[in-house]
Order: structure tokens, then sequence, then C-alpha cells
């Protein structure tokens, strides 16, 4: 059993390798197999194939945080009593959670430029887990859902976006987008934004 983790972990490292490097296109089980020094046929017996391993990929925490990283300990009681912390801390946290990840960055500026069956899988993936946080919101009954669906439209593509742009650029319109200071700038505008909807309970 420990070999079989060790040889999964080994084919997901090799496609986030080749992801990262040569992008969407070369994202073939043969390349992965290869990087990661094993036979190609484990990838199937482990994965089912290119695509299963993607959706495993996908759904790791090396991509993309999960609902408890997102949320914290953060409760619907918190909401309630401190809006303004609870959701400052929220969106902080998603945040702090994408610019750690520097594959990320990567895949998000491939997906710019390449199509394939995987970039639709990755954004499933963070589709579901924003429908989840926006579920969660909800329940806080602070917020109308379409107020949520609009506001994580634009925190998302605002911070995509910066998040590429930050590999090669320093600043944009102004904001020091490699710097703490400059995304504690932009976490500043996104909490008044969403204060100015919060209902009263």
């Amino acid at each position: 059993m420990k070999n079989r983790e060790l040889t999964k972990a080994k084919i997901l490292n090799a496609f986030e390798q080749v992801l990262v490097e040569e992008g969407f296109q070369q994202l073939k089980v043969r390349r992965i197999a290869t990087i990661a020094k094993i036979d190609k046929v484990l990838i199937y017996r482990y994965f089912g194939g290119l695509e299963g391993l993607a959706t495993a990929y996908a759904e790791s925490v090396e991509f993309w945080p999960d609902i408890e990283e997102s949320l914290r300990d953060l409760s619907e009681t918190d909401f309630q009593q401190k809006p303004g912390d609870a959701i400052r801390a929220v969106i902080h946290q998603h945040i702090v959670a994408i610019r750690s990840r520097k594959a990320t960055a990567a895949i998000l500026t491939w997906e710019l430029i390449d199509t394939s069956p995987v970039c639709q899988i990755f954004a499933e993936i963070r589709e579901n887990h924003a429908q989840n946080i926006y579920q969660f919101l909800y329940q806080t009954g602070l917020f109308d859902m379409q107020f949520l669906h609009s506001f994580g439209a634009i925190l998302g593509a605002t911070l995509n976006y910066l998040v590429i742009r930050s590999q090669n650029e320093s600043v944009f319109s102004g904001v020091s987008i490699q710097s703490d200071e400059g995304w504690a700038q932009l976490e500043d505008a996104f909490v008044n934004i969403a204060l100015t909807q919060v209902k009263k309970l």
C-alpha cells in the first residue's frame, strides 16, 4: 500500500510539472510517465487515464483550496455577530490561498492560451468550490444569492488575473501586486463592497 501511494504521488507531481512547465498540449500519458519514471500502465491502473489523473490533481489542495481552508473555523454565528470581521477573514484566506500556490498561477496562465478537456475539469472543480462557499454564506442570512454570484465572479476574475500578472509585473493600476501591502489594499476594497450588501438581521 505504501508503494502504491508513493507511486501515485510521483504521478501527480509529474502531472503538475508537465502542466506548469509545458502546458496543456503536452499533457500526455506517455510524457507524464517519462517524467515520473514509471510505466504508463500505472497511470491507467491508479487513475483510469489522463482525465482521471487531472480530476485527482484538481481535487487536491495542491491546486485549489477546499472549503475547510477557505473558511477555516468560521461559523454562521461569526458572520451574524461580527459580519465585518468574518467577511474580511474569508476574503483574506482565499486571497492568501491562491497567491501561495505558485503552480496554480502557472496553470491559470496556460488556461488563457490553451483549450483542453483538462481545462474544463479544472473549471468545474473551481466552480464547485465557489458554489459551496456561496451556499454557506447564503445560509448566514446576510446575502442574496444573486449578489454572491456576482461578487464571486468579480473577486475570482480579479484575483486570478492579478495573480497571473504578478508573476512578471510589480504594479497594476497603481497597486503593488507583488507585495502583501498591495493585496491588503485590494482586500479592503472587496470587504467594503461586500459590506454594502449585508442584510440587517
